[in-house]
């Protein structure tokens, strides 16, 4: 990198630059590599598999898959807002759960089922009424509640600044949820009741491949 920098170069391209180094430097080197950038004003195409990677030094991010580019936005809109169950899944981590779109209010809101029977309310949906579609809420957005969706602890992970809790719910799904480092681990097989933030729910349209296929990695 420091021998194209001092040919003058105004755009470089990084293929894997961090992929042989520890997971500490790497994110040293994040930091160190966007402030070069930034004071230089220079363009950079910075090619990474690490989704954290590619959302920490970016200004924008082009999601690549089968050879082609498949979305593209900023970091932000793309954790946030994905077009795609494929960005959502890919880009950081997601609950995927199918559903039926029961209603739609004219004020907004809708109401889905679950497998099961299981009523979930969420601010808005790609999908039409009576469409099967597919729910996408990540993990920090998932919350327990003393009514909601009823599910049962089946693993927790200690992920340094927080517990991850992965469940089975009512619905046969399985939802993960966090909670801080610092809360109290809840026992496997402990029943709990699980609510979704519902601005930040997502619901697309059941793909025509099927769920499988439309997030395969390759």
């Amino acid at each position: 990198m420091a021998r194209a920098l001092a040919s003058g170069s105004r755009m470089l391209m990084l293929d894997e630059p961090l992929s042989a180094l520890d997971a500490r430097v790497r994110m040293e080197l994040r930091y160190e590599i966007r402030r070069i950038v930034k004071r230089l004003g220079i363009t950079v195409l910075h090619v990474t598999h690490d989704q954290e990677e590619a959302m920490s030094v970016s200004d924008r991010i082009i999601l690549m898959r089968k050879g082609r580019i498949f979305e593209t936005g900023t970091p932000l809109d793309m954790y946030r807002s994905p077009k795609s169950i494929f960005a959502a899944y890919f880009i950081g981590e997601t609950n995927l759960m199918e559903c039926t779109v029961e209603s739609k209010r004219k004020g907004g809101g809708v109401i889905l089922r679950l497998r099961n029977d299981v009523p979930v309310n969420v601010s808005k949906s790609k999908a039409n009424v009576g469409e099967i579609a597919i729910l996408s809420v990540r993990p920090e957005h998932v919350y327990t509640a003393t009514d909601g969706l009823k599910a049962h602890v089946r693993d927790v992970v200690f992920m340094g600044t927080y517990w991850r809790v992965r469940t089975e719910a009512e619905s046969q799904d399985y939802v993960d949820y966090n909670i801080p480092a610092d809360s109290q681990m809840p026992e496997i097989g402990e029943e709990v009741y699980l609510v979704f933030n519902k601005k930040a729910s997502r619901v697309f349209k059941r793909p025509k491949e099927g769920l499988t296929e439309a997030i395969k990695l390759e």
